[in-house]
């Protein structure tokens, strides 16, 4: 007599592969909302579990999304995403000159900026006066000082503009008046 035995053996574990919508940016940072996905393949047994899609809407550096597939033989892989997020501004701040400055036809911009979880992209910064783009600046990490061209006497507006390395665009704006002439000198008379 002969008898057969029919056998399926699935000894090899499926694969999953996440992927982030909306993609990083260059620097490896996201500014929204970030849905994972996954995609799971199983070339013997087939698929018989693989994880759904999900939405990360935290802020943070290293967020970890994992993901298990299951073949229909029981074996298992996992996978997972790493994002991070950035969706606060940073912070810009106009030091100087910040209300009156006299004698100097070229007074010395200064800007201070920071950002607490992507950092700052200093490669960004815009600092203009009355609409005329500065580049004589000295940038560093947390600030700038620029140098204004020959100014006019009276009132003048600086922008200041700088993105931190998730994309995040903060802009701001203050002005000053220039008084070349400086405060009126007294001169006594004398005694009459």
């Amino acid at each position: 007599a002969t008898s057969t035995v029919t056998l399926k053996i699935d000894k090899t574990p499926p694969t999953i592969m996440p992927a982030a919508s909306p993609a990083p940016n260059a620097a490896g940072w996201n500014n929204t909302d970030v849905t994972v996905s996954f995609t799971c393949d199983d070339t013997l047994s087939g698929i018989a579990s693989c994880p759904g899609a999900s939405s990360v809407s935290s802020e943070g550096e290293g967020l970890t999304v994992p993901g298990t597939a299951i073949d229909r033989a029981g074996n298992s892989a996992t996978a997972s995403a790493t994002l991070k997020i950035d969706k606060t501004l940073p912070e810009l701040t106009i030091t100087g000159p910040t209300v009156s400055v006299t004698g100097s036809p070229s007074p010395q911009v200064d800007v201070h900026y920071t950002d607490a979880l992507s950092g700052i992209e200093t490669a960004s910064l815009v600092v203009s006066v009355d609409g005329n783009l500065l580049t004589d600046c000295s940038v560093a990490a947390q600030a700038a000082a620029c140098q204004t061209p020959a100014l006019a006497s009276g009132s003048h507006t600086i922008t200041a503009m700088v993105d931190d390395r998730a994309g995040n665009r903060i802009a701001t704006s203050s002005s000053f008046t220039l008084n070349l002439n400086g405060p009126p000198v007294l001169t006594p008379i004398g005694d009459k």
